[in-house]
């Protein structure tokens, strides 16, 4: 067990354990604040501490040098930054109420998640692939 700590922690750049607890502690924060509170909309309080867990749980791959998780950030921040620059508001309407709850997660007011999808793409050739072990082929017979 405690030799899986000391590898864990040195797979990555050490500030990626600290991007880490970042993240841990805006989860722990966002499931705190809209924990059954549903006076404006139960998806808002639903998928705002749900996003904020999946973006942990991909920087969490992300510091085990996975590219499966680092792929994830990057798929989550573009839908996110998507739905904030992208879908018009109008005031007072459900779609404000869904946008600020999909959109402003680790983008309002500092877009801190495209500044960590740069720390992903900069360390992209040291994250490791999961290997491919032999994969199952077809018969091919090619007549000419």
């Amino acid at each position: 067990m405690n030799q899986s700590i000391k590898s864990f922690f040195k797979k990555a750049p050490f500030i990626f354990y600290f991007i880490l607890a970042f993240h841990i502690y805006l989860t722990f924060t966002e499931i705190l604040r809209y924990w059954g509170d549903t006076s404006v909309s139960y998806i808002y309080y639903f998928f705002r501490p749900f996003l904020y867990l999946l973006y942990t749980l991909a920087w969490l791959g992300v510091c085990m040098m996975k590219k499966w998780a680092g792929l994830t950030y990057l798929i989550l921040t573009f839908i996110t930054v998507s739905f904030h620059l992208f879908i018009p508001v109008e005031p007072f309407s459900t779609l404000a109420v869904y946008k600020h709850a999909l959109s402003d997660v680790l983008f309002v007011p500092i877009p801190v998640n495209l500044l960590f999808c740069f720390f992903i793409l900069f360390y992209f050739k040291r994250i490791q692939a999961k290997p491919v072990k032999d994969l199952p082929t077809l018969p091919v017979n090619i007549k000419k």
